[in-house]
Parts: structure tokens; sequence; C-alpha cells
């Protein structure tokens, strides 16, 4: 499915300081179509990622929040390390476990014309092993995500619904 508008396609990043808070903004981000060409208009959004003054502000790579105008929201359920076949990828291996995730959230997103450009909200479940080892998955996040990001959450659980599975992540993207 791919999504078009009509508006043009402009990108234009101010920052302004608003109410005790710093708010980026995002205008116009364009969506992308088919194997990762931009496509003319495909799909624009409004983003805003606040940083309030009365928080500690947020690590490398996140943000505190993010504020969103759009037509559709999609919700991609907790993606797994499995490959198409259902296979567990990289068995004990977490940096091979984060890529085939983000893997997984890429494919989700391309089967309705978007990129990671497109996601609000993040949501990362690691297990206890994982955890021990999070400066792994930071470093793969980062591989996969830039710009303005989106809110995450990451959540330490004790076990996820394959005991394989070192992590899951779900995602909610803001489509037009």
């Amino acid at each position: 499915m791919i999504l078009r508008t009509r508006r043009p396609q402009v990108v234009l990043a101010v920052s302004v300081r608003r109410q005790q808070a710093y708010v980026h903004q995002t205008y116009a981000v364009p969506g992308k179509s088919g194997a990762g060409s931009p496509s003319e208009g495909a799909c624009h959004i409004m983003r805003t990622v606040v940083q309030s003054e009365q928080t500690a502000s947020p690590p490398p790579g996140y943000s505190q929040a993010v504020l969103v105008e759009g037509r559709k929201l999609y919700f991609i359920s907790g993606q797994g390390p499995v490959d198409a076949a259902g296979q567990t990828v990289g068995e004990g291996d977490l940096r091979a476990q984060c890529h085939q995730v983000f893997r997984n959230l890429q494919a989700q997103l391309a089967a309705v014309g978007a990129d990671f450009s497109h996601v609000v909200k993040f949501t990362f479940f690691l297990t206890d092993a994982a955890m021990h080892e999070f400066a792994v998955f930071r470093q793969v996040r980062l591989e996969y995500l830039h710009g303005d990001y989106p809110a995450a959450s990451t959540v330490g659980v004790s076990a996820l619904v394959d005991s394989r599975w070192l992590l899951e992540a779900e995602a909610v993207a803001v489509l037009e």
C-alpha cells in the first residue's frame, strides 16, 4: 500500500523555547515507497520532539517525548529475533538478535510504505541477560535510528515468550 498526498516535500527544522520546554519541530517528513526510494509526496507528518526543562535530559539517541500530528497510526506488534521462516536468529547473541528485530520492524514499516522516520514510539523488552549487555543494544539501535529520535521505553523482563529470545520490540508509527 502506498500513501500519497498532494503537499510538496519540504523539510524544515526549527528549535524554539516554549513554556519551559525546548521544542524541535520537523515538518513534512517525506515517506518512502517500494525498495527504499523516495516517493514524491508519499507521506507527510508533523513531529515535534519536546524536551522539558523540568526533567533530566535524555541520553544520546533518545527523546523524552514526541508530539505528532498525522492521520493514521500504525501499531506494530512485538517483533522477536526470528527470520522469515520463523526460526530464532543468533541464539545467545544479543547483537545478532538486535539486528534481526530491527530488520523485522523495517519490513513491517516497508509494508505500508514507511520507514523508521515515521516511528514515534518504541517499546523494547530486554531479558535480564540482555540488560547486562545494554551497551550492545544501544549501539545497534543507533545504527538504525537517526535524527530526531522517537520516544522509547526499555523494559527489563525475566523472560519472553521464547526462552531463546533476548529481546522483543514493538513500535507505533504515524502515517498520513
